[in-house]
């Protein structure tokens, strides 16, 4: 831990210059603190997670002082009281504290480790030396006050993803928008070479059969609306480019991580990532709510973590049951304040850096603006790589299904295609307004529903910036499951969700062109045997729906190895072309989860295990 200029208001020499209005420190347990050893034989208590109480649910942000065990004052960082009382002036360097932990208690395993993270190092100031300012110093103070009253903290940059490809083409003209038209076209043409291989001489069509048989190329064509839909998505999309100045709040945050409390190993794994990124990305004040089953699970006893136990004998008035009837349980009996921002965890959901920017700078946007929307943005696969490679390229479909249909929608403002359960970014006193409790048949994807419901409230969603990490199912049954969940929830969100029919019109078309999938499925593999000539329109409307699928694979794959840090060409070009030949069987994974539905339907809330 060291003491900087970025964790402080901007000061003026001995006095503090700062907007917030806070209350003065009161003494924390020493039990919850961290002891600084200023190498003079003087300890002071110090810990950033003391910054939140929540206990009482007072949260001290930012520190204008920090009280020492002898009764002196630590005052940032213009000038330093040492603790022999003599002051060591600015431009001298203060000395750096050696943080050694408080000795962990059997019941508190200690903070986490920082994760390591594949990130450049951030520029130098130009404060050091004498070359003057920089670009970076230019632009950290064209961000200085995004609101007029809130300093801005800087922290290590994000990788840069948003460059055009030459400084003689106009700013809009992205490295990723170039590639997803590259994407889609190569594919189109491989479409168009294997086709013309499979069926060099296709036979003259003669009888009624083979008629009636040509067009049902149009079950290929049922993937043309969703797909054109992505695509516009996937190019209106481009990577943020102001995270790395990104507005220090004092709204209260609190990563809400709802589960059964089954998987312990996950949910502990989670919250120490929560801290973890918290303390190198001190943002906003903070807190770890952990909603759980009975006492299934004991959350660690940390100074930013409270727990909310759900009683077996709780049942909400309409009945809903699993993860719907825990989030109406938290939403009745937490004790988090109602101007408090939620974002949604599932247990194995974890933040990184950029995900933190992007909900700092949604919380500030929508404060300032009064909107208060409901926020929600692209998650990442890439944490069980290694050990499930194949299933992980499965699951890229959803992060570039993230970029694509979900961006053009929180784009829009309307949830046309439903919502994920977790990366969900609230206001408490928002969600309050329309609760969980749908009854059972809303019990199965209750975030859907839920959006739904806001929609008609008048509420409207937006994109959040940066991502989350979640990890793939690591059996193929597991995956077919999951799918049948998902296609069985939609379904019922389309016929029974309590909205009008103009807010669920757009998500049943979605579901019934879901449903369509497998017949397409079938209907290639007959291709293969029988042959014949299909119709040319539909045949090209087919292969750019294939082309604009195949783009969400590459698209996910591509965010996916940038976080996971793998920058070398050849591994990246291998991973590229791996996708590429499991994308059949993947589709095939894909249409058989929607027979498995079909045939096979499930009552309960399958989780899967990660």
């Amino acid at each position: 831990m060291t003491i900087n200029e970025t964790a402080y208001p901007r000061h003026q020499g001995n006095e503090v210059s700062s907007n917030w209005d806070v209350p003065p420190l009161q003494p924390v347990p020493a039990s919850r603190l961290e002891r600084a050893d200023w190498g003079d034989g003087s300890v002071s208590s110090l810990s950033p997670a003391a910054l939140v109480r929540p206990s009482s649910g007072q949260v001290l942000w930012p520190p204008s002082v920090l009280p020492l065990p002898s009764g002196q004052v630590l005052q940032p960082p213009s000038v330093l009281p040492l603790p022999s009382g003599q002051v060591l002036q600015q431009p001298s360097v203060p000395p750096v504290p050696t943080v050694r932990p408080a000795p962990a208690r059997p019941s508190d395993p200690g903070p986490a480790a920082p994760r390591p993270v594949h990130r450049s190092q951030p520029p130098q100031s130009s404060a050091v030396g004498t070359q003057g300012p920089t670009k970076s110093d230019l632009r950290l103070e064209a961000w200085r006050d995004f609101t007029g009253t809130r300093p801005v903290v800087r922290v290590p940059v994000e990788p840069n993803r948003s460059v055009s490809l030459s400084r003689w083409l106009p700013s809009w003209l992205t490295v990723h928008r170039i590639r997803v038209l590259l994407w889609v076209q190569m594919v189109t043409l491989v479409l168009y070479i294997v086709q013309s291989l499979i069926w060099p001489n296709a036979a003259p069509i003669e009888t009624t059969f083979e008629r009636i048989f040509q067009w049902g190329a149009i079950l290929w064509v049922s993937s043309l609306i969703p797909g054109l839909a992505g695509l516009v998505g996937m190019l209106w999309y481009r990577h943020s480019e102001r995270l790395d100045y990104c507005p220090q709040i004092d709204n209260l945050v609190v990563f809400r991580i709802v589960s059964r409390g089954t998987n312990e190993e996950a949910l502990m794994s989670t919250i120490e990532r929560c801290r973890s990124e918290m303390r190198e990305n001190p943002f906003f004040p903070y807190l770890i709510e952990v909603v759980t089953d009975g006492d299934v699970f004991e959350a660690p006893p940390y100074p930013d973590v409270e727990q909310v136990k759900v009683p077996q004998s709780y049942q909400t008035p309409n009945g809903s049951l699993y993860k719907a009837r825990a989030l109406q349980y938290a939403l009745e009996y937490s004790t988090v304040p109602d101007d408090a921002w939620l974002v949604h965890l599932d247990e194995e959901t974890q933040p990184t850096s950029s995900g933190i920017k992007g909900i700092a700078w949604t919380v500030a946007e929508e404060e300032a603006s009064g909107q208060l929307r409901i926020g929600q943005g692209a998650i990442l696969y890439h944490r069980d790589w290694r050990t499930h490679p194949l299933l992980t390229l499965a699951d890229n479909v959803r992060t570039g299904d993230d970029f694509a249909r979900f961006h053009l929608q929180h784009k829009i403002g309307v949830t046309l295609f439903g919502l994920h359960g977790s990366y969900i970014v609230c206001r408490n006193d928002v969600e309050k307004e329309v609760g969980f409790d749908f009854g059972p048949v809303g019990s199965i994807t209750e975030d859907a529903f839920w959006a739904l419901k806001c929609m008609e409230a008048g509420r409207r969603a937006r994109w959040v910036e940066g991502y989350l990490e979640e990890q793939s199912t690591q059996s193929v049954p597991d995956f077919m499951k999951q799918r049948r969940r998902w296609y069985l929830g939609l379904l019922k969100v389309s016929l029974f969700a309590p909205v009008g029919l103009r807010y669920r019109i757009s998500l049943g078309l979605n579901t019934l062109l879901w449903t369509m999938a497998p017949l397409g499925m079938i209907y290639t593999i007959l291709n293969l045997f029988l042959g014949g000539q299909a119709n040319p329109t539909l045949r090209f409307m087919a292969n750019i729906a294939v082309a604009c699928f195949a783009t969400l694979y590459m698209v996910g794959l591509s965010a996916n190895l940038d976080e996971h840090g793998i920058t070398s060409k050849l591994q990246r070009m291998k991973w590229y072309a791996i996708q590429l030949v499991m994308l059949p069987a993947f589709s095939f994974m894909e249409s058989a989860s929607i027979l498995y539905a079909i045939f096979r339907p499930s009552m309960g809330f399958h989780v899967v295990k990660k």
